[in-house]
């Protein structure tokens, strides 16, 4: 059975690209924003979470700190297009 993945970033380049490199070895599901992510969590238990860091209307971590409540075992990759320290360090 592939695993499953969320994919979360609201350019649509970055979410193809992604898609591309990961759907031979597993089931990709793609967010472009917040809500939309939180609708397929809720729906599906995934083996790993690829979230942008800023989305337009959620920032990433904060979104990551609530599906962390919800499954606290949950890997994900927080990833940024930004070279913000303040990120990094959070």
């Amino acid at each position: 059975m592939l695993p499953k993945i969320l994919v979360v970033d609201d350019d649509r380049y970055t979410r193809t690209l992604l898609e591309q490199m990961l759907r031979t070895s597993a089931h990709v599901h793609l967010a472009s924003e917040g809500d939309e992510a939180r609708r397929l969590f809720a729906t599906h238990d995934f083996n790993l979470v690829l979230m942008d860091q800023r989305l337009p209307s959620h920032q990433g971590l904060d979104l990551l700190r609530e599906f962390r409540a919800q499954r606290p075992r949950m890997v994900a990759i927080l990833m940024t297009g930004f070279a913000d320290v303040r990120d990094a360090v959070a």
